[in-house]
């Protein structure tokens, strides 16, 4: 079985340093999810942060990047491969500690534990 590398892109997503990602929408297995709103790209410690649900009462999220299936950069789309369940149930957004590596090992073991080879 193969497994998730949480902190870089695929190979295969279509992330090239040329893009900037951050106002892409982002969607979920089943349906949009929420809107880049910040990017890291370097090698190992690649993430997104989202921003979900509604304008005025949606929350942020981190998502590593390894959950990228696939950018489309014509439609400024992001595609995940996680329902947006998973992705809104992963572990909350902490904008004091996303940096840690206590925090991003906790993201990194929520999104391995949910992975699923294609």
């Amino acid at each position: 079985m193969e497994t998730l590398d949480p902190f870089n892109f695929r190979a295969d997503a279509g992330w090239s340093p040329t893009h900037d990602l951050v106002g892409y929408h982002v969607l979920a297995t089943d349906g949009a999810v929420g809107k880049v709103i910040e990017c890291n790209h370097a090698t190992g410690e690649s993430y997104l942060v989202l921003k979900t649900g509604a304008l005025m009462f949606g929350h942020r999220v981190m998502v590593p990047a390894g959950t990228v299936s696939h950018i489309d950069h014509v439609e400024e789309k992001v595609y995940l491969d996680r329902t947006k369940a998973q992705v809104n149930a992963g572990p909350d957004f902490d904008p004091e500690a996303y940096t840690e590596p206590a925090y991003r090992s906790r993201l990194g073991e929520y999104y391995n534990d949910t992975y699923r080879a294609a």
